[in-house]
């Protein structure tokens, strides 16, 4: 089942906004399987070659740990998302503020 339109390659290399909204939109499914899938179709569309080589990562173990039927290490994929130029932000989630949640800040 799908959770998205086609992905389109092509429309991702070398543009880290659509990278970034593509994997937003992924991590709001919170399937861990998808998401890992949607940043294995980003690595191949930037060449997974490429992509293992920055991120010091064995290619063959790269595609597989990509594929998104297994865990890869939370470490792979920081490596994987810098080396796409993505770094990941924490922000409170939005059950939080509806619950009128706030969170401690520093003196």
């Amino acid at each position: 089942m799908s959770k998205g339109p086609a992905f389109d390659a092509a429309k991702y290399r070398n543009n880290p906004k659509l990278i970034a909204k593509h994997l937003n939109k992924a991590l709001a499914t919170d399937d861990p399987a998808f998401t890992i899938r949607a940043i294995g179709d980003l690595a191949r569309a930037h060449g997974m070659g490429a992509i293992a080589e920055e991120a010091n990562v064995n290619r063959a173990a790269l595609y597989r740990s990509l594929r998104g039927d297994m865990d890869p290490a939370f470490g792979t994929v920081l490596k994987v998302l810098t080396a796409l130029g993505i770094q990941l932000v924490a922000k409170p989630s939005a059950g939080l503020v509806d619950l009128g949640l706030k969170v401690k800040s520093k003196p």
